[in-house]
């Protein structure tokens, strides 16, 4: 139980660093664009440096355990649920759902062949 609400909050945590960092990243675009426009009306050139970097609030891994991770696995992890070693949900499901159906159709030959 433990481990399901930490992924939720796990999740909803990511989720609210990921909403944030495309606010910031839209309220840049436009504070550039004026300065852009701010800037080019002095002598037609735009000197300055884009810093595209996102930009993050937050450490984005929790360690709870007594496992210490490798700074690979690390960078795997920072990277994000997109970039998740296991299978999504879905597919679990799918899967066991599949197997749910074999065992029935096992079970139900089984059941008739020793009847008979």
């Amino acid at each position: 139980m433990h481990a399901v609400t930490y992924g939720v909050w796990q999740h909803a945590i990511n989720n609210i660093d990921e909403q944030l960092n495309k606010t910031m990243k839209r309220k840049y675009l436009i504070l550039n664009k004026k300065l852009d426009k701010l800037l080019t009306k002095g002598n037609g050139t735009v000197t300055r440096n884009i810093n595209n970097k996102d930009i993050h609030t937050q450490q984005r891994i929790i360690n709870l355990t007594d496992i210490k991770l490798t700074k690979e696995q690390t960078q795997l992890l920072n990277l994000g649920p997109n970039y998740a070693i296991e299978m999504e949900p879905k597919k679990y499901l799918n899967d066991l759902i599949t197997l749910r159906m074999l065992l029935d159709t096992w079970t139900q030959k089984c059941k008739t062949h020793t009847d008979t």
